[in-house]
């Protein structure tokens, strides 16, 4: 079933011919690409309900099973906003079950801009209601060199988040990335975000007048609401 998010909301396509769903244009842009393997199907009650989001008691529907090469592309770049970087390669489990919109990824990637892969693992993606003012969150582990991730910071509108701290910030080495991301898919000014960067040695420089550190360890947290370090 192919939905089109307008301002927060999903609409089921408005043309059905037996088995088959008419598609707009617009509606197969929106569509996640990937393959749903042996997915277990339920639909009961009352389909002038469906899919029950606001009538739980007139029905149930589910679809749902593994996963493979999935990809997100949940803010796509515009001419007057970066976008995020597409969630790729997803590799686990999803679900859809009435209004509750799940994927429980195992691996995956993003690839920010002219910087090199991302690895993701352990991420959950999850709309809670898809059917009204639809909120995405992510969370997961993530790790890459840290050009990677100045390269993200650069890309998207994480920059902008974190008020253009690590505009000017150069390192080397890996990081590990514990990232949570909460997107208002009908408003995505209002993005937050959080997480930690743990530093595996390598170097560091904040901008030009700060000193290198080199042989780096401990974490950095940051947050659309500051920055702080632990044991850097």
């Amino acid at each position: 079933c192919a939905r089109r998010l307008h301002r927060g909301k999903f609409h089921w396509g408005d043309a059905w011919r037996g088995d088959q769903l008419r598609l707009t244009e617009e509606q197969l842009a929106a569509l996640v690409q990937g393959q749903l393997l042996g997915a277990g199907f339920v639909l009961r009650g009352d389909l002038a309900a469906f899919p029950f989001g606001d009538a739980p008691d007139k029905g149930y529907f589910y679809v749902g099973g593994p996963l493979k090469d999935a990809i997100i592309d949940y803010v796509p770049k515009t001419p007057d906003s970066l976008g995020w970087p597409r969630l790729e390669g997803l590799n686990g489990l999803a679900s859809l079950t009435g209004v509750d919109l799940r994927i429980q990824a195992n691996t995956g990637s993003v690839i920010p801009g002219d910087g090199p892969a991302i690895a993701l693992n352990r991420v959950l993606a999850r709309i809670p209601n898809i059917e009204d003012n639809a909120i995405l969150s992510i969370e997961g582990q993530s790790s890459a060199p840290a050009t990677a991730y100045l390269a993200l910071n650069r890309h998207s509108p994480l920059g902008g988040l974190l008020d253009n701290a690590l505009d000017e910030a150069r390192a080397d080495g890996d990081w590990n990335v514990p990232l949570w991301l909460n997107v208002p898919l009908y408003d995505t000014d209002e993005t937050t975000v959080s997480g930690s960067v743990v530093f595996n040695g390598g170097t560091f420089q904040l901008d030009s007048v700060m000193p290198v550190m080199s042989g780096v360890n401990g974490q950095l947290d940051f947050s659309d609401t500051g920055i702080r370090s632990q044991g850097v």
